[in-house]
């Protein structure tokens, strides 16, 4: 029989770049059965948490009480900023040597700064990839605080000539996502969605619909795109869903 009583279904939305959006977003179980308007309002009605952030080049959080976005100017400001969403048992920036995961914190950002080590060999990070390492280290302390949700990454498919590094930055850091969880997190394979559908899908107004348009963050509202469509489709699809959220769906026998 399905297991019952499991809280809310949560997706992390992730549209990468040199600036990534993020989207946290729980929702009522029961609208993903049937239950209630398959309506985008009705989307709206069966979210029960949602939190918006912009991390890389541009990062900034979305105040869910006034409805506007807030600039963060510093990654120690980001740490803060997060706090509401990520637990005091995995900071993104830390003073000790180990994080809850494992991870080596100091070690990592005296790389971030430039800092020589006394004891590893190494060259300069180019500005590009040293944001982009700071990002997956970000989103994976994100990642461990929501060991059960979907994971839906955008995916990219190169379409022009242009191949620098910033073009290119999505591809990259998807990858580097997918690899940091699958090798150092609980293991999630992401559900990955094009750009195109999510924006056929959950245009600017039907995200309104749903109370999940985030003002002045582009990248956030992208990746709300791509957490809505994969709501909509888990509804209307029984085996995606309990893909995504076995531990609310899948049968476990008697």
């Amino acid at each position: 029989m399905p297991r019952k009583n499991l809280g809310y279904c949560t997706v992390v939305a992730v549209d990468p770049g040199t600036t990534t959006g993020l989207l946290v977003v729980s929702i009522d179980p029961r609208w993903l059965k049937g239950q209630g308007p398959a309506t985008w309002e009705g989307l709206g009605a069966a979210v029960r948490f949602k939190a918006a952030y912009q991390v890389g080049r541009y990062p900034k959080r979305f105040d869910i009480d006034t409805g506007r976005s807030t600039k963060i100017d510093t990654p120690e400001g980001l740490d803060e900023e997060m706090l509401p969403v990520v637990a005091a048992g995995q900071p993104l920036m830390g003073d000790s040597e180990f994080d809850g995961r494992g991870r080596r914190d100091q070690s990592f950002y005296a790389i971030m700064r430039g800092d020589p080590s006394p004891m590893y060999g190494r060259a300069d990070l180019l500005m590009v990839d040293a944001g982009e390492v700071l990002q997956v280290r970000q989103i994976a302390g994100l990642l461990d605080n929501f060991a059960e949700a979907a994971l839906v990454i955008e995916d990219f498919t190169l379409r022009t000539q242009d191949q620098d590094r910033e073009t290119l930055s999505p591809a990259r850091l998807r990858l580097a996502i997918q690899t940091e969880e699958i090798l150092h997190g609980v293991g999630r394979v992401p559900f990955l969605q094009q750009p195109a559908e999510a924006m056929r899908t959950a245009t600017d107004d039907r995200l309104k619909r749903a109370n999940l348009y985030f003002r002045g963050m582009q990248h956030a509202t992208d990746a709300a795109r791509h957490a809505a469509k994969f709501f909509r489709d888990c509804r209307a699809d029984e085996t995606m869903r309990a893909q995504a959220f076995p531990r609310h769906f899948q049968s476990w026998g008697d």
